[in-house]
């Protein structure tokens, strides 16, 4: 059986992140702009806040007036969306509410509970000692910039909604087909017959490349069958920016993607990573669907997304992608007898005594999925390390 030749996953990334396609843009209301790439940043269009505000309850007054025992005339109350319509004088009190206007003479507003008020006069019981008033444009000035290009969240939704921008420019959705082979395979929900398996990697994926913000094509499950893998395969190419497919790229007797995608016009740059899991991954091209052949097992699948497809997927929308890391000792020894792959190892964080401590899980190969399971993140052994220390620092990058 000829042997595949493995590439440093470290060149093979470079080579990865160094592709572009042409995505285009699109303008989006807010309600649609969650988890969506922002093709520019965004400018404030507004001062924040837009008037000088009380920051809490209370009475806007002179600063001469501040003092214990000064007993003042209430002349007006200023609710939240109200206008002042009376300067604040010597010897006058206007009672405001958190978030209201005031008047550009407010030395200063006293907050309701160090006061005490008797018909229309209010006294002060305990002076201020600071304003309570946010300046127009305190927090934000206009033209300021609010946010840089990035991944749109919750809070940036909010931040943009008060700057007053209603709708803004975003990278269109990359176009991502998955498919999985295997005649073996079966779809969760079914009977499961003797010698078949669940399909996993479709839904595993799909997962995935939601929580990236990307269209996802499932395409399903190819059978074992050349004539399978090019229909299959080629709708992948036509739909897609990216094609992700998981099986079939060894060399098997039925591992048949390697040839089809050939066959099939597709330039193939990586066939065989220095990687554990995930030797036998294949990346290639063909014209501006970039593709992904992935090991059948579902943790290499996983694990080849997080360390090669998330930061292509960022890169692809105008972004580094710098995935977080936690440093921290590890908590038990690991050994391993093969030491030429760069090996990625699931792990659960753990604070002890103030330490950060990293547990290695209990982890049988790249078909144990549900050593994932209580995994906060990766942490990695390289390639020409055999042991690793208990008590010895690690990084883990976290999921």
């Amino acid at each position: 059986m000829k042997k595949i030749a493995m590439m440093d996953h470290h060149k093979a990334e470079k080579i990865i992140l160094n592709q572009n396609i042409p995505l285009g843009t699109e303008t989006v209301s807010l309600i649609d702009a969650l988890g969506r790439y922002l093709v520019e940043p965004i400018l404030s269009i507004v001062d924040s806040p837009p008037f000088d505000k009380s920051a809490m309850d209370g009475f806007a007054i002179a600063a001469e007036d501040n003092c214990t025992g000064c007993r003042l005339v209430i002349q007006e109350t200023i609710a939240a969306g109200d206008v002042p319509k009376l300067p604040v004088r010597k010897g006058y009190a206007t009672r405001i509410m958190t978030g209201a206007m005031i008047s550009k003479e407010s030395g200063l507003i006293v907050r309701v509970e160090f006061t005490r008020e008797e018909g229309s006069v209010v006294e002060i019981v305990t002076p201020e000692k600071g304003t309570n008033i946010i300046l127009q444009g305190e927090n934000t000035q206009a033209g300021s910039v609010i946010l840089d290009k990035k991944r749109l969240d919750s809070r940036d939704l909010g931040i943009l909604a008060a700057s007053g921008i209603g709708s803004i420019s975003v990278y269109r959705k990359l176009k991502v087909a998955t498919v999985t082979t295997g005649s073996e395979l079966a779809e969760p929900g079914t009977e499961l017959k003797p010698g078949y398996i669940y399909n996993s990697n479709s839904y595993q994926l799909g997962a995935q490349l939601s929580e990236m913000g990307c269209e996802h094509i499932p395409l399903g499950i190819i059978p074992d069958t050349l004539e399978a893998h090019e229909e299959f395969l080629g709708r992948g190419l036509k739909e897609a920016d990216i094609l992700i497919v998981t099986g079939g790229v060894s060399m098997g007797d039925f591992d048949y993607v390697p040839e089809t995608l050939r066959k099939l016009g597709t330039e193939v740059v990586i066939h065989g990573l220095r990687i554990k899991p995930g030797k036998p991954l294949l990346f290639g091209r063909k014209d501006d669907t970039l593709v992904f052949g992935m090991p059948g097992n579902p943790v290499s699948s996983y694990v080849l997304f997080d360390v090669l497809v998330k930061p292509l997927i960022c890169v692809l929308n105008g972004l580094e992608y710098n995935p977080i890391s936690i440093s921290g000792e590890l908590t038990d020894q690991v050994g391993r007898r093969d030491t030429e792959r760069h090996e990625f190892r699931p792990a659960r964080i753990r604070r002890i005594n103030g330490k950060v401590m990293v547990e290695p899980l209990a982890y049988h190969g790249s078909s144990h999925l549900n050593g994932l399971r209580y995994a906060d993140g990766l942490f990695q052994i390289p390639s020409g390390i055999k042991t690793l220390n208990k008590g010895g620092g690690v990084d883990v990058r976290l999921f």
